[in-house]
């Protein structure tokens, strides 16, 4: 059966997070598949901080994602429906200098290509935060029962330059500058002193860490009873941007986002995250 995931993860963690926020909103740059309404409709209609516009309408069906769970921290993905990327053309539809943040939170990895990206950030002074995961998951599956295998981001480099913060879990680390950075130390040094980006580590039930130029932090989980990890990466970023932005903190940030990815263990779905 089908269910809601991925970025709307992301979209409920901000409104539970803003509940308590007076004046503030956000904005979802991603597709509505008008073939999807029927199921998207009624969770979207119920944020009240989600900005009605824009809404990016598409006749192509909403990407369908399977995760295959070895455990609660080991998974594969077989993804065989995508939706188109984002253009320039969608984007300009809203005004990129008006934003304090952007969420790069790709569900597919083809969600949004380079040259998009650098144009945004050639438009915009916002702090732009990137989870790398759907990036460096490859081709997409051909058919039902064909995972998608890990490789090496074309173009790290650029990506690395459009963004002012890079998320990866611990697997990832090892595959984003792959070839020729493929140790965490290596890379952590090389974001965080060569490039002056923050970079944050997710590490499951043992946190997460976060390194920017001279300093580091690194924060315990707290204990949880684990019912689904699905969709903890999309409410850890999301927490994580706002959070910064509210603090000019990543301490405090990366705090929040921790117990935030924490309590999405203990829930079921998107839909608990509204309760």
């Amino acid at each position: 059966s089908l269910s809601l995931g991925g970025i709307l993860y992301s979209y409920a963690a901000m409104e539970h997070s803003m509940r308590k926020e007076k004046g503030d909103s956000f904005i979802g740059l991603s597709w509505k598949s008008l073939p999807d309404a029927s199921i998207l409709d009624p969770f979207l209609t119920s944020l009240r901080h989600l900005e009605p516009k824009p809404q990016f309408s598409t006749s192509h069906l909403t990407n369908r994602v399977r995760l295959i769970y070895a455990s609660d921290s080991s998974r594969s993905e077989e993804c065989s429906i995508i939706l188109p990327p984002l253009t320039q053309r969608e984007i300009s539809q809203v005004d990129l200098r008006s934003l304090d943040g952007i969420f790069i939170n790709m569900i597919s990895g083809f969600d949004l290509m380079l040259e998009t990206l650098e144009w945004m950030r050639a438009n915009t002074s916002a702090h732009i935060h990137l989870d790398v995961h759907a990036l460096v998951l490859g081709d997409i599956s051909q058919r039902n029962g064909s995972a998608r295998i890990p490789r090496g981001v074309d173009h790290w480099q650029r990506w690395l330059s459009c963004v002012d913060s890079i998320q990866l879990n611990e697997l990832e680390t090892q595959w984003f500058a792959s070839p020729e950075i493929t140790n965490e130390n290596v890379l952590i040094d090389h974001v965080r002193l060569v490039r002056s980006k923050a970079l944050v580590i997710t590490r499951a039930e043992r946190g997460a860490s976060c390194y920017v130029l001279d300093k580091e932090y690194h924060t315990q989980a707290p204990s949880t009873s684990i019912i689904d990890t699905t969709g903890s990466g999309d409410v850890f970023g999301s927490v994580f941007l706002y959070r910064y932005l509210q603090s000019h903190d990543y301490e405090s940030a990366l705090s929040d986002a921790v117990e935030a990815a924490s309590r999405n263990c203990e829930i079921k779905g998107v839909e608990g995250w509204l309760a």
